[in-house]
């Protein structure tokens, strides 16, 4: 934990950037660099009629921290993940600790 999913974030940019952006993240959570698990989430964006590109979508999956540490998370996926699009959208979900199991056991 943190478990960050991507959505239309370019997978070869994901992975030139794995390495650096777990580094940025590590520095800025303070937890081990093996906590963190990136995903990126197979999506098809359906185009509204706008003709807007659609733009990446991360979600953040973890147990509680300040909000100076949800607003340096956000600022780096966004210069790590955000590509060429106008910005990227970051989300965070809260865990409970009391919630979150590994191999049936509570951690």
């Amino acid at each position: 934990m943190p478990h960050i999913r991507a959505r239309n974030v370019d997978p070869a940019l994901l992975e030139a950037r794995a390495r650096v952006l777990v580094d940025r993240l590590q520095e800025a959570v303070g937890c081990d660099r093996a906590w963190f698990t990136l995903e990126l989430e197979a999506s098809r964006a359906i185009d509204s009629g706008s003709g807007e590109p659609v733009r990446p979508y991360v979600e953040v999956h973890w147990f509680p921290r300040p909000p100076e540490a949800k607003k340096a998370v956000a600022r780096i996926l966004s210069e790590e993940l955000r590509g060429g699009a106008d910005y990227l959208t970051t989300v965070f979900f809260d865990l409970a600790e009391a919630d979150y199991f590994e191999n049936g056991e509570p951690v």
